[in-house]
């Protein structure tokens, strides 16, 4: 968990929350990121019971309302089939009873933006791959430094083909680990610049957006 100190009164806030492995990860700030908790892997399952707690945590912490919060932002996927329907439940009301616009990035493109903020031998260009079911895994290619998308939005197919994809591409070919405050960082900075804004009643597949799941 971490804390910054704020550089004036903020007049709204930006609520980010990745539920997409097994790590839950929740931020809050209005023009950097102000608050961070990353809570560990329990041999529970912990999202749904940690999640609303956690985001009250540090809403208290740094003193505001949900009334303030100006967006949020949630990874929508890949991920853990459990994960994602927890988080991206727990935002669509949030967002719905706030009326809260949605920022959803991949996130295998939270990752690349982490990858190029860390500087990594700079590299141009990223193919971010996560393991998926029976073999295959989903990926897709970025450009730094802000993680534009070069490829359709995901691909899916084996870590061999994600491999020839990148060497193809002359990409650096990236499965991580990145570190939970490096994540938080890097969605933080894609919510704030987002322009593909999503409304409660668009955030769930039943609305007509895909969340991309992996394992159940």
């Amino acid at each position: 968990m971490g804390v910054r100190p704020e550089g004036g009164m903020a007049l709204s806030w930006t609520l980010i929350v990745d539920t997409a492995d097994e790590e839950l990860r929740v931020g809050l700030g209005d023009d950097a990121l102000r608050w961070w908790k990353v809570v560990p892997p329990d041999r529970r399952p912990q999202h749904g019971r940690l999640l609303a707690p956690v985001v009250a945590e540090g809403m208290k912490t740094l003193g505001i309302t949900p009334s303030r919060l100006e967006r949020i932002g949630a990874v929508k996927g890949p991920g853990s089939f459990t994960g994602l329907r927890i988080g991206l439940s727990f935002i669509q009301g949030l967002a719905f009873a706030q009326r809260i616009p949605v920022a959803a990035p991949l996130s295998l493109q939270v990752k690349a933006r982490a990858f190029f903020a860390a500087g990594k031998g700079r590299p141009t260009k990223v193919l971010v791959f996560t393991p998926g079911a029976r073999g295959k895994g989903f990926f897709a290619l970025y450009e730094g430094p802000l993680a534009r998308p070069l490829s359709p939005e995901i691909l899916q197919g084996t870590l061999e083909e994600a491999q020839a994809t990148a060497r193809g591409e002359e990409a650096f070919f990236f499965t991580g680990p990145v570190e939970g405050k490096a994540l938080l960082q890097a969605l933080f900075s894609l919510t704030r610049e987002s322009e593909d804004l999503l409304s409660s009643q668009d955030l769930l597949p039943a609305y007509g957006v895909p969340v991309i799941f992996g394992p159940r």
